[in-house]
């Protein structure tokens, strides 16, 4: 089952699978100010918000499509550990609960234990 909500950021997809929760976006970029690293900062806490989701620092989260950090950099500051994926550069401060692996998804794979995480944010071209 899934929810398709809009926003003023743009449209997002809440799909529930298991008992575990997919964020899918497809947003529409907005003409706000940024200031920080980029706009889905403020994107990725309007979902938040917008869903009730219960963060918290027992969470694992993988963001594919990680580059330049803005949702890495929001998650890292609620959930106990970001694995930011992205073969670009990620354009924020790495904290001790970042894991940054600089490569593509699919190269990604051997790098993770599969089941382990709870919340994936994907944001890539396909």
């Amino acid at each position: 089952a899934s929810d398709v909500y809009k926003r003023q950021c743009g449209w997002f997809i809440l799909c529930r699978y298991s008992a575990k929760e997919i964020v899918l976006f497809c947003c529409i970029l907005t003409l706000k100010k940024s200031t920080t690293i980029s706009r889905a900062y403020y994107k990725i806490s309007e979902v938040v918000e917008r869903l009730a989701l219960k963060l918290d620092l027992s969470h694992k989260v993988i963001d594919v499509g990680a580059a330049p950090g803005g949702w890495t950099l929001y998650l890292s500051q609620y959930v106990g550990e970001v694995v930011a994926i992205d073969p670009g550069d990620l354009k924020i401060e790495i904290k001790p609960n970042i894991k940054y692996l600089k490569m593509k998804a699919e190269d990604a794979l051997s790098h993770l234990i599969i089941g382990s995480y709870d919340i994936l944010v994907p944001s890539i071209l396909l």
